[in-house]
């Protein structure tokens, strides 16, 4: 309303609030007509009981869903309660709950390899002249189960060519890159 009052037009308050024409009309009508400023709609009544909400909290606290189809799916089968993704997410978002990307862990990490990888690497830095750099690339393409992983290969560039101390011995596809 304070850009209608500064005597713009509903056209160029719809472009800059990236609004539709008819909405930014319907506001300055009822706000012309009652002096309305906010929506009174109030939004929706809450679908699960309070004690149904408490086990669903409680459940997803023992259960870790990374899609809210999932959990869609979990309160559609124990409560038949139907909810959108945008209602479920609002729901989540109300008690509490905020969606964390999954770090990726290694499957199979070696400890003894990685002890040998560090120590070969810092018997590296110290043996290096100073004319010298170590960098570090992405360069092995691992592919297990059903995710992409990628390891962090050492590399130090001596004239026109490449040393590299693979972190680990298996079969994989191998990308060079230049520095």
């Amino acid at each position: 309303m304070l850009l209608f009052d500064k005597g713009w037009s509903i056209a160029e308050i719809a472009e800059a609030l990236l609004l539709s024409h008819d909405a930014i009309h319907e506001h300055v009508t009822e706000y012309k007509d009652s002096k309305k400023l906010k929506p009174e709609n109030g939004g929706s009544i809450e679908k699960l009981l309070p004690e149904q909400s408490n086990q669903l909290e409680e459940h997803l606290q023992r259960h870790i869903y990374l899609y809210v189809k999932d959990i869609i799916a979990y309160v559609q089968s124990k409560w038949s309660v139907a909810y959108s993704v945008p209602g479920m997410s609002n729901w989540l978002q109300r008690h509490g709950f905020s969606y964390k990307k999954p770090a990726i862990v290694p499957g199979k990490a070696d400890e003894q390899q990685q002890r040998e990888w560090l120590a070969g690497y810092e018997k590296l830095k110290q043996n290096l002249p100073e004319n010298e750099t170590i960098c570090f690339a992405v360069g092995e393409l691992v592919l297990a189960r059903i995710d992409t992983r990628t390891r962090l290969l050492s590399c130090v560039r001596r004239v026109s060519q490449w040393y590299v101390i693979p972190l680990a011995r298996r079969r994989c596809r191998t990308s060079w890159i230049s520095v």
